[in-house]
Formats: structure tokens, sequence, C-alpha cells
């Protein structure tokens, strides 16, 4: 937040999308999410926002990394949504890892309404699910995120519209093709909209470490259009493209 070039990027990025997940908020005192939030609606010093109608609202996590043994590793998760095009449901959660300890830092779960143009409920919610796995780990923890979305079912929601999105780490050294082909969610029951031919990443490597997956055609609302934004400038912004996907909204 204290580089202006950065956050000039990242919000002018921001702005080509109606809801993004984002991993590794590292601020311990927690002030960045809300500040990074300021930005998006351009409201930074201003006294009276009462009457203001902010196109920017966000749903943010608690600070993930719970058991005992992740906590030298804390981060939060913030789903930012356009209020014109999404309605969250709930404040979201996080997955209770205490009975398996599968995850660094437990996926955050969030309920959403899709809206229509005209900002009326569509009747389709989807529940995201929002990961950063430890590298070293990231066969083993995708290889939970099946658990991740049963224990969804039956604890958050029990709607079919699931979609598992963020940095799986799912490529080059952190995980072959053949590991991915076996995990849970890699069956007939899951679209994989990243390939692993994709290249997610800033630097000179090719790797598909960001991924999106849906559980569901979300009632008939998934295109099927995915990209990869490859507008980021530098690794100084991020070192990861963002990847993105289309909902209808009509």
């Amino acid at each position: 937040m204290s580089n202006s070039t950065v956050v000039d990027e990242l919000v002018d990025l921001f702005q080509a999308y109606d809801l993004v997940a984002v991993q590794e908020i590292k601020d311990i005192d927690e002030e960045v999410p809300y500040l990074f939030l300021d930005e998006l609606n351009n409201v930074t010093g201003q006294e009276n926002i009462v009457n203001q109608t902010l196109e920017w609202s966000m749903v943010l996590s608690e600070r993930s990394g719970v058991q005992e043994d992740d906590k030298n590793s804390q981060e939060q998760y913030a789903y930012y949504y356009k209020a014109t095009s999404f309605r969250p449901m709930d404040n979201g959660t996080l997955y209770d890892d205490s009975g398996n300890d599968s995850f660094q830092r437990e996926p955050f779960l969030a309920r959403f309404m899709v809206l229509d143009p005209s900002g009326s409920d569509t009747g389709t919610d989807v529940v995201f699910v929002n990961i950063h796995t430890k590298p070293t780990l990231a066969v083993e923890e995708m290889g939970a995120l099946g658990e991740v979305h049963a224990w969804g079912q039956s604890n958050y929601s029990a709607d079919d519209d699931y979609v598992i999105l963020g940095d799986f780490n799912g490529d080059c050294s952190y995980a072959s093709h053949n590991e991915l082909v076996e995990l849970s969610i890699a069956s007939e029951n899951y679209t994989w909209l990243i390939p692993d031919d994709a290249d997610t990443t800033v630097g000179n490597s090719r790797c598909a470490y960001d991924r999106i997956v849906s559980a569901s055609d979300l009632d008939g609302r998934l295109t099927g259009n995915w990209g990869i934004d490859e507008r980021v400038s530098s690794g100084a912004v991020s070192d990861h493209k963002p990847v993105w996907f289309d909902i209808k909204r009509i």
C-alpha cells in the first residue's frame, strides 16, 4: 500500500472484473484489505462517505492458519466484489481443518448471489472456495479439496454450485500431470477451466499455478470462457497473473 504505482495498477486491473478472489494478505494489523478497498472506491481522504454509493465491497476472512503448527504462516483471504453484480449471503467461513490438519492455510468459503444487469437476484448463488496452498505440500493440499467441498455442503451450504479457485501451486516442480489427474477434484464431476499448459506466472517460467475448478455448470451460467490477464507489468506488482472466467448474468 505504500507504493502508489503498484496500488494504481492493481486498482486498474480490478476494474475489468465483477468479483476478485485474493490470497496472501499478510498484514498483521489487518488494515491493508480496507485501505485497498478505499482505493478501489476512490474515497481515501474523504471524511464523509455516508451518502456515497460505493461500487466495491469486500468479504474478508479471519487470519487463516488456525492450527498451532500453522500460525507462523497466517494470511487472510478476501473477495472484492461489485455490489451491482454480486450480493454476499453471509460473511464467509474458514474450512474447519481441526480434524485432519490438511492445510497450512484453511480455504475460505463465501456464498454470493449472482445479480442480473438490473441488480436483481438471478436465483443462482455460488459458493467460492479460495485457497492458497503451501507449495511444498501442494499435491497433498489439493488432494484434500474434495473433502473441503463435501464439508461445505454438509456444514456451510448444501448448494451444488461450488467454485474452487486460487493459487493451487498446481504445476511445475510442485505438482506433476500424473499427480493432478489422481486428485479427487479431477474427476468427471469437476470442470477445470485453467488447463495444464497455461502460464499464470509473470516471470520466465511457464507454470499453471493458478486454477479455477467448478463443481457444476452453475445453473447453466458457466460459459466455459476463461483467460489470463497479461497486463501485470512486473513482479513488483505480482508474481502471478490474474486468471478469470465468465458467469452469465442474464
